[in-house]
């Protein structure tokens, strides 16, 4: 499965559930329910709360072999996503989506050791100029989960109403159920970039 792919049944779930008078927010677990069905080598998604300590991150995503022994070939993968047991549920959303959105990593984009979670961990609070694959990846990943969430020709309506003061950036939160702090990077025109380069062009 292509990232094209889950955009675009994000964008084709929304529609159905706005014209069934549902909550336009799609559920995650629908998301990764889509690409399990569509993706070969993944068997499961799992997704977990935590208990939070100081300093961990609000997510984190990890792909294990299903082989009984190490020595034998996996021929299916799990995927595990824990989340902070803190968060609200629009936290929560943004959180798991963006973790999910690794199941399409690159191989080199992927971090496969404790060395380098750490270096990836230390790259999101510095933000280097020199930025290592991974960190790219997880900055690719909060777009991704974006456009999921919030499809284009349904975030284009936000938008147009945002502008206009019509609706306010906790609406807006509501409307898609993601967190208020990110409302301003979706109205942005990064949004915009991210669809081009994500859908458009991807």
């Amino acid at each position: 499965m292509e990232f094209k792919d889950l955009y675009s049944f994000a964008e084709d779930a929304i529609t159905e559930r706005e014209k069934s008078g549902k909550k336009t927010a799609v559920p995650v677990r629908n998301l990764a329910d889509e690409i399990i069905q569509k993706t070969i080598w993944l068997e499961s998604v799992n997704i977990y709360p935590v208990d939070h300590h100081k300093n961990d991150p609000f997510g984190h995503y990890e792909c294990h072999g299903n082989q009984e022994s190490h020595w034998e070939e996996a021929d299916a993968w799990t995927a595990l996503i824990t989340y902070n047991n803190t968060l609200n549920i629009c936290e929560k959303r943004f959180v798991v989506c963006k973790e999910l959105m690794h199941v399409f990593d690159k191989e080199q984009s992927q971090v496969r050791n404790g060395d380098q979670y750490k270096i990836l961990v230390t790259e999101i609070e510095l933000r280097p100029i020199n930025q290592s694959e991974q960190y790219i990846s997880e900055n690719t990943a909060q777009w991704m989960a974006l456009l999921v969430l919030c499809p284009k020709i349904h975030r284009d309506k936000m938008v147009a109403l945002a502008e206009n003061d019509t609706i306010s950036f906790f609406e807006v939160a509501l409307k898609f159920r993601i967190p208020e702090s990110v409302v301003q990077s979706l109205i942005s025109e990064y949004y915009d970039s991210a669809y081009d380069l994500l859908i458009q062009n991807g």
